[in-house]
């Protein structure tokens, strides 16, 4: 995903996930590489949707060290 964002030149990501979505190891192992490889293409990157429960996770991982995570899309928005 990050190379084919990244060859169209954005520079600005936001990554919305579903109230109801569920992230286990191994999508939490893709983020990871997308985070990198975003940050090395100097993309940001914003999150929104998160229940409190992954919310507590990402940031237990590391991933908010690397992407904000907001309230909402317009809130994420805003930061850009």
């Amino acid at each position: 995903m990050p190379i084919q964002i990244s060859s169209a030149g954005a520079k600005k990501l936001l990554i919305t996930f579903a109230p109801d979505c569920y992230i286990n190891s191994g999508g939490i192992a893709i983020l990871i590489g997308i985070l990198a490889e975003s940050r090395k293409q100097g993309q940001a990157i914003r999150m929104t949707g998160l229940s409190s429960h992954f919310q507590k996770i990402f940031a237990m991982v590391g991933l908010t060290k690397h992407a904000q995570i907001h309230p909402s899309e317009e809130a994420a928005l805003a930061e850009f």
